[in-house]
């Protein structure tokens, strides 16, 4: 899914519900898809998140090259750097709803290659392991800033929500 801004971060039934955004034409912003990710979790998801981002960015700096974090998809020399974030886009405008939701337990790698962020994340299946729940495809300038939305975003949530799997629904903000 490509996502280059969120906004509308609700919690409600035990679920952090970020609307994730991304341009489709100058001036205009679409819903690309619905990242749910568990209340008890997010903390953690939201501070992986930001440690891969960081010990990329490093290794980004130190090497000169585009890394991968741990295990990630190899960088596809094929693919102009800007031919990706279009196809991603069409790809999520095309995609039927059901796909443009995405459960987030975990960020199990991230790569970078030609300035965008690949960041493959995975939720648990009814027999409790892991499987990947998709990836989300961030322009590099623009992932510290999604990174920073969801961190304020998380302590703006009330305290009693967090605590507690409650049915009540708060709107945290928008970003």
């Amino acid at each position: 899914m490509f996502v280059d801004a969120i906004s509308h971060i609700t919690a409600a039934n035990g679920l952090l519900r970020v609307d994730a955004r991304a341009v489709t034409a100058p001036g205009r912003q679409a819903l690309a898809g619905v990242l749910l990710i568990p209340l008890a979790l997010a903390p953690t998801v939201v501070r992986s998140l930001r440690e891969v981002v960081k010990r990329a960015e490093a290794r980004r700096q130190q090497s000169g090259t585009d890394p991968q974090i741990p295990g990630g998809p190899s960088p596809q020399a094929d693919d102009p750097a800007g031919s990706l974030p279009k196809r991603a886009v069409l790809e999520a405008a095309l995609a039927p709803a059901s796909e443009r939701t995405m459960l987030i337990e975990e960020v199990t790698s991230v790569s970078v290659s030609g300035g965008v962020y690949r960041i493959d994340c995975a939720a648990r299946a009814g027999d409790g392991k892991s499987r990947p729940s998709g990836t989300l495809v961030v322009p590099g300038e623009r992932i510290m800033s999604l990174i920073g939305a969801l961190e304020t975003m998380l302590e703006k949530l009330p305290a009693k929500d967090a605590e507690a799997d409650l049915a009540s629904i708060a709107t945290v903000g928008t970003a």
